[in-house]
């Protein structure tokens, strides 16, 4: 086939809904996904009888790729959207990922068989059940997963809040009344001006239980810590700090949007950072 001829080729199956490319590794590929979960068809081309590819590939290739899609799959690392490459003509064995036919509907699962002498198909997610094969089912082994190719590998970003609550959630039972005064207290050297204190209030809200709104309590509690500090804060000072970038939390502070400019920033890093050290330090 020549070039013009394949670009052609190429621009009527992206018309009909495909995403062509050139093989590497001249693996055939199936176009209809597998579904990981309950038995589904695949369009309407019977995976078995081979009509979907030429015979010389079949002669060639003991391996072809398809699709996964569902979730039954996902404790074993197949995701929807993931490539998987299947190896025919295999006897199967205990734990093997296999493709299989169950009355002209296919599905990706387990292989296992028990004491019993009873072989079943096992989904690796617990919202699925296994299902159990008899002499009397009507199923063919199409062959076996032997790799899996993930296309754009993403996480659920509820998952990711999840964790990163627990882990702040932890982090917080850790920091005591006790630690956040032995802090205040160990930090309060560095503090040159009364607004500099919004430095420690910043890692206190960010890493213990304060809010924002408490800002009049945290000027109490430094008062009665270091009466005789020279620059005790004030709220209404406190506040004043809590525009532009010093809104964020403190990794986010950017000199090109903060009130303070120059040493005075780096100031504010060098206190909120050593109140983070004190802070987390066991």
């Amino acid at each position: 086939m020549i070039l013009e001829e394949t670009e052609e080729l190429f621009s009527q199956l992206r018309e009909a809904g495909y995403e062509p490319s050139i093989c590497e590794d001249d693996i055939p590929t199936f176009l209809n996904p597998v579904h990981c979960g309950p038995a589904t068809e695949i369009g309407d081309v019977i995976l078995e009888n081979d009509d979907w590819y030429s015979r010389d590939l079949i002669e060639r290739h003991q391996k072809f790729k398809i699709t996964a899609i569902g979730d039954s799959m996902q404790d074993a690392g197949i995701n929807a959207g993931d490539d998987l490459i299947i190896e025919k003509g295999i006897v199967p064995m205990d734990g093997d990922i296999l493709l299989v036919n169950l009355v002209d509907r296919f599905s990706v699962k387990a292989f296992y068989e028990d004491e019993d002498g009873q072989t079943w198909l096992v989904p690796y997610n617990d919202d699925y059940q296994p299902i159990r094969l008899s002499e009397d089912s009507n199923y063919k082994v199409c062959g076996r997963v032997i790799e899996i190719r993930k296309k754009n590998p993403r996480v659920k970003s509820r998952d990711c809040v999840r964790r990163i609550r627990k882990m702040k959630d932890e982090m917080k039972r850790e920091i005591t009344p006790d630690k956040v005064e032995s802090v205040i207290f160990d930090v309060s050297p560095m503090v040159k001006n009364g607004r500099q204190w919004y430095a420690v209030f910043r890692k206190l809200v960010e890493l213990s239980n304060w809010g924002m709104a408490e800002m009049e309590p945290f000027c109490t509690l430094v008062a009665s810590i270091v009466p005789k500090h020279e620059y005790l804060p004030l709220p209404s000072e406190l506040q004043r700090m809590a525009v532009q970038s010093f809104v964020r939390v403190s990794k986010l502070w950017d000199e090109n949007d903060a009130p303070v400019k120059g040493k005075r920033f780096r100031d504010y890093q060098q206190i909120a950072d050593r109140t983070e050290e004190l802070l987390l330090a066991a």
